[in-house]
């Protein structure tokens, strides 16, 4: 899932693409009066889409507003429902969200009725993405099953959706959405099939298929062709075997903003780990370590692979290097302490290791286990 939207030219249809409908209608004929008003409410619009692109979403807002108005005595349905989704954006980036939410579902009926589903899809997304990011995660489930369900085939739906059914443990319904959103996304050639593949290889892992899972991220390594500073989103990633002395823990968690294609590796990593490939698994993560630095998907993903090779230093040493990028971790903290509890003592490095070994701090657990 995408962590931003931003407003442009290619979401909902401009102007000069007016149309009746999806359904083969041809562009309305406009008379003189209403092609007038029209006119007047394209340079309004595109008056208030400069405010919003210097983020004068107040100034911007009032524009599509009066710009409404214009199409509205125009009879220009397309355009009425394209103002409305733009003065949704407006008021989100306002913080209004009670208003947007309004503004959206305006936009989405007037799309409705018009049977355009391909817009009503595209606004549908943006108002469930206000919700999950709120935290209404059943407000945004439930927006984008309504959608599939009145029959828009949409791509960012069907991975959105099936993203979020993996939070809530929904494994089946979420595969479902996730192989429907692969078949729309390679039809059309789509860039971020690779998102896809990665939320689908979760699955598998989550369900023990670890074969299909390494399969499956490979896949998407090898489908993500984008620019890595463009290529960045909130994603899953999986861990091999998360657990240390009996204790369990998540075996998956969700990351802000990683690079896609790092996360795919380290994924695939986990996955072949779980298979018994560790030199295979080693190389992937070796690699993925120098591609994204500084950032605690990577550290944690490290952390946790050597504890199940056996390396309790070396795994500490990189959980050690997440917590400062996730001090909020409580897992971090507790695999931390529990390889080495004396690790926050205030000992001398010269004196005696407080584990009762007879060495020295530095020589025990001061040089971290």
């Amino acid at each position: 899932m995408s962590k931003t939207d931003t407003i442009t030219e290619e979401t909902v249809k401009t102007e000069e693409q007016t149309v009746a409908a999806s359904n083969g209608e041809t562009t309305p004929e406009f008379s003189e009066n209403q092609e007038t008003y029209r006119r007047e409410g394209v340079a309004l619009e595109r008056m208030a889409e400069a405010g919003a692109d210097r983020n004068r979403f107040q100034e911007a807002l009032e524009g599509f507003r009066s710009a409404f108005q214009c199409y509205r005595k125009a009879g220009d349905r397309q355009s009425m429902g394209r103002m409305h989704y733009r003065m949704g954006f407006c008021l989100e980036q306002l913080q209004k969200y009670k208003e947007a939410i309004s503004a959206y579902n305006e936009s989405k009926g007037v799309f409705q009725q018009m049977n355009n589903l391909e817009d009503y899809a595209i606004v549908a997304d943006k108002l469930a993405k206000l919700h999950y990011f709120k935290n209404n995660v059943d407000e945004a489930v439930a927006e984008y099953r309504s959608a599939i369900e009145i029959g828009c085939k949409n791509a960012e739906i069907s991975n959105n959706l099936g993203f979020i059914l993996i939070d809530e443990g929904e494994y089946e319904e979420a595969k479902t959405h996730l192989v429907e959103s692969v078949k729309l996304r390679e039809s059309s050639d789509n860039s971020e099939v690779h998102l896809s593949y990665n939320n689908l290889g979760v699955i598998e892992f989550i369900l023990g298929n670890y074969e299909q899972a390494a399969e499956t991220f490979k896949k998407g390594v090898e489908a993500d062709k984008r620019d890595p500073e463009d290529d960045r989103t909130i994603q899953y990633g999986v861990f091999i075997k998360p657990e240390y002395q009996g204790v369990k823990f998540c075996e998956f968690q969700v990351f802000q903003d990683v690079d896609t294609k790092v996360s795919l590796m380290l994924n695939q990593a986990a996955s072949l780990g779980m298979l018994g490939k560790m030199a295979e698994a080693e190389k992937l993560l070796s690699e993925a370590l120098t591609m994204d630095k500084e950032r605690p998907y990577l550290y944690e993903a490290a952390g946790w692979f050597y504890i199940n090779k056996g390396e309790d230093k070396r795994a500490v040493e990189y959980f050690q290097r997440a917590l400062p990028y996730d001090p909020s971790n409580e897992d971090l903290k507790k695999v931390i302490s529990m390889i080495n509890p004396y690790i926050n003592l205030k000992i001398g490095r010269n004196d005696a290791c407080p584990c009762g070994s007879g060495k020295k701090y530095k020589k025990c657990h001061g040089g971290v286990i």
